[in-house]
C-alpha cells in the first residue's frame, strides 16, 4: 500500500485496540505481541502466510478469535472493514464496516468496534458510557503518535523522543 498512509494504518489499529480494551468481557492481545510470538515460533520460515501464521500463534496464546481488517481512504472519506475470525476453524464469526470523514476517524473506529463485538461482548452500563464518551485526540495527534511509534520501531529512539516532547508541548492531553 501507500507508505504515506502507514501512520493511519497504525493509528487505526491502536485506536481499535484502545476502544476494545474498554470492554471488560474481552481480553485483547495486541498484534505486536502476536507478531513477537509469530517470530519466536519462526512460522515465517515454514512459508505460512501471515494471517495463517497469526491464527496458529493466536491458538498458542489462547485467543478465541482474530480481528482482521483494512481501511480505504478516498479524499477526505474513510471506510473501515473488519471481520472476526474464529481461531482453529477460520470461520468468519462477524463482519462489519463503518465509514465517515477522515476527521472523524475515532468515531468511525468506534462504530466498527461496536459493530464487530456487540453480539459477543457483554458490556456493563458503565462500560457503555465510558466507551461512547471517551475523549479522542485530534487526527493530527493520531498522525504524530503513529509516526513516533514508527520511529521507535525503526530504532530511532532519539527522534521519537524529540517528536513526543514536541507533541506534549503542543497538546498536553
Amino acid at each position: 500500500g501507500d507508505k504515506s498512509l502507514e501512520w493511519m494504518r497504525l493509528g487505526i489499529a491502536e485506536a481499535l485496540v484502545t476502544d476494545l480494551s474498554r470492554i471488560g468481557s474481552l481480553t485483547i492481545i495486541e498484534r505486536t505481541k502476536l507478531k513477537k510470538a509469530f517470530q519466536e515460533q519462526k512460522l515465517q520460515e515454514l512459508g505460512l502466510a501471515e494471517n495463517a501464521g497469526m491464527m496458529k500463534v493466536g491458538k498458542l496464546v489462547g485467543a478465541d478469535a482474530l480481528l482482521v481488517g483494512q481501511f480505504t481512504r478516498a479524499g477526505d472519506q474513510l471506510r473501515l472493514d473488519g471481520r472476526v475470525v474464529e481461531i482453529g476453524t477460520n470461520k468468519i464469526l462477524k463482519t462489519g464496516s463503518a465509514q465517515g470523514g477522515v476527521k472523524e476517524v475515532f468515531e468511525v473506529v468506534r462504530k466498527l468496534a461496536m459493530d464487530l463485538v456487540s453480539e459477543y461482548a457483554a458490556m456493563t452500563s458503565r462500560e457503555k458510557v465510558d466507551f461512547f464518551s471517551a475523549k479522542t485526540p485530534t487526527v493530527a495527534s493520531l498522525e504524530t503518535m503513529s509516526k513516533i511509534r514508527m520511529l521507535s520501531t525503526e530504532g530511532k529512539a532519539a527522534e521519537a523522543k524529540a517528536a513526543y516532547e514536541r507533541l506534549l508541548a503542543e497538546d498536553p492531553e
